[in-house]
């Protein structure tokens, strides 16, 4: 089951990128938020697979990257609120209350570097997940 669903999570994500030259090219936010979600399965899938090891030994190198990757997780969804919650366009509702994207391009540069952080220690999980 937990491979079904970690093939599922990498073919939506190779669908997605194929299908990126047909739409055009996404914007910063809707970039941060395919990486987010993929992310998160894959961090979903190592706490999965290493819930006893990790509560017996949680100093082990695997535990503090899942725990490290949680952070990293949320600290990409708070940059990328901030990145959205500039001033809206007017007749529009703010991000926080629903309303579409607004971009911030002053945090810009803190949302990419947060999701580049983020990535990099997914990409050290996927060795670990079956």
């Amino acid at each position: 089951m937990k491979r079904a669903f970690v093939s599922r999570v990498v073919k939506t994500f190779f669908i997605a990128v194929l299908m990126l030259p047909l739409m055009g090219c996404p914007d910063a936010s809707q970039k941060a938020r395919d990486i987010l979600a993929t992310d998160y399965g894959w961090i979903t899938t190592a706490q999965n697979e290493n819930v006893e090891s990790c509560q017996s030994n949680p100093a082990q190198p695997k535990c503090e990257a899942i725990n490290r990757a949680i952070a990293l997780h949320d600290t990409a969804i708070d940059a990328l609120h901030l990145y959205c919650e500039g001033t809206p366009k007017p007749g529009k509702q703010a991000y926080d209350n629903g309303g579409p994207c607004s971009p911030n391009v002053s945090i810009e540069p803190r949302l990419k570097a947060a999701i580049r952080d983020l990535h990099t220690i997914v990409q050290d999980l996927k060795g670990w997940v079956r």
